[in-house]
């Protein structure tokens, strides 16, 4: 079961709109254990442009109300290696009080431990964590909602994507 309580000795990576988040780069676990330069430039402008990005989310929150679908956005991270751009995310959905309805995030099996940690290391900015593994799947409870009533509950499944197979199934 992954650690899912708040540290306050561990130290913050970046922070959106006052919103922490915990990140360690592991590259002892391979490729995806790193922070690659592409990641950390889209991380960072989401740190310092943040209310310019949560008005796009917003707004296309908007124009999908508008067209009846009211259950919030759905996200989907492919080759997700660490899981760090799909943590970004969800804070940037918590300080815009945004529903983000499902995260969805992948890779190869063997980056799945990877993604588990950091996305469960900021239990603050999901309620639900749905990480599947061999058919089998454990679901465990952040925090998300619990700070900003108004938001709507944001629920993660980590994943492995199966190359050139199409019969993803999230359960």
């Amino acid at each position: 079961m992954p650690e899912m309580e708040e540290d306050s000795s561990r130290e913050i990576f970046l922070s959106i709109d006052d919103t922490p988040i915990y990140f360690r780069e592991d590259w002892n676990t391979g490729i995806g254990g790193g922070l690659w330069s592409t990641g950390l430039a889209i991380a960072r402008y989401f740190e310092h442009h943040h209310s310019h990005v949560c008005t796009n989310l917003n707004r296309l929150d908007e124009m999908k109300r508008k067209r009846g679908d009211i259950d919030g956005i759905s996200a989907i991270e492919l080759g997700s290696g660490n899981g760090f751009l799909s943590v970004c995310l969800l804070a940037l959905a918590h300080t815009a009080s945004l529903s983000l309805k499902n995260v969805v995030v992948t890779d190869m099996g063997h980056h799945l431990s990877l993604m588990e940690k950091t996305i469960s290391t900021n239990p603050h900015v999901w309620d639900e964590l749905i990480v599947t593994r061999g058919g089998s799947s454990s679901t465990y409870h952040g925090s998300a909602s619990n700070k900003k009533k108004e938001q709507q509950m944001s629920s993660v499944t980590v994943a492995e994507y199966r190359w050139g197979v199409d019969d993803f199934d999230q359960t």
